[in-house]
């Protein structure tokens, strides 16, 4: 059966979604050497925990939500006003693929997690998100929701706001480019 409870449920959201919100895109290019550097070295120290870049993007976001509140905060039930997010509460969602739908579940306390309890629970919630075991607890109270389809070799996009939350961050490919350094010299 193709058309399930569940992905009823996720056609309302997105409708919802549309519904009450507008979406506005924009694109930027970022440096994420350091990232792919952090990432490498964890690969060749065989680390238990190889966090996603998604993980590691995921902790940083709530550095930066932290220090600009106005995107800390979510839609109340009646879409009349903003209620705050405390840093202490931020949970970070992730788009999941599953064969039922897209699904949101939404890591927890993400600013006081290390990288490795942040890369140890979103491999459980995705895991539980593809085997069809997410409850309902599991996929509410994100602030914002991170959806990467840069392993597919996209750029860019324009990807649904989960609501109530006010925003969506949508991750793009890493790609090695060329960059002038010191206004003269060109370095990958």
């Amino acid at each position: 059966k193709l058309y399930t409870h569940r992905r009823r449920a996720i056609a309302e959201r997105l409708r919802l979604s549309r519904e009450r919100t507008i979406p506005v895109t924009l694109h930027t290019i970022a440096d994420v050497t350091a990232l792919v550097r952090c990432r490498a070295r964890r690969k060749e120290e065989s680390s238990r925990w190889i966090p996603s870049f998604t993980d590691m993007i995921a902790k940083e976001v709530a550095q930066v939500l932290r220090h600009h509140r106005a995107l800390a905060v979510r839609w109340n039930g009646d879409h009349s006003d903003l209620i705050p997010i405390e840093p202490e509460a931020f949970g970070i969602g992730l788009a999941v693929d599953t064969r039922d739908g897209l699904l949101v579940p939404v890591i927890r306390n993400v600013l006081k997690s290390s990288l490795e309890e942040i890369t140890g629970e979103s491999q459980r919630l995705i895991e539980r998100a593809r085997e069809g075991a997410l409850v309902r607890d599991e996929m509410e109270g994100g602030v914002i929701t991170l959806t990467n389809l840069g392993g597919y070799g996209i750029d860019a996009f324009t990807p649904i706001i989960n609501y109530p939350e006010v925003a969506i961050l949508g991750i793009g490919s890493i790609r090695r480019e060329p960059v002038y350094t010191d206004g003269e010299r060109i370095e990958p």
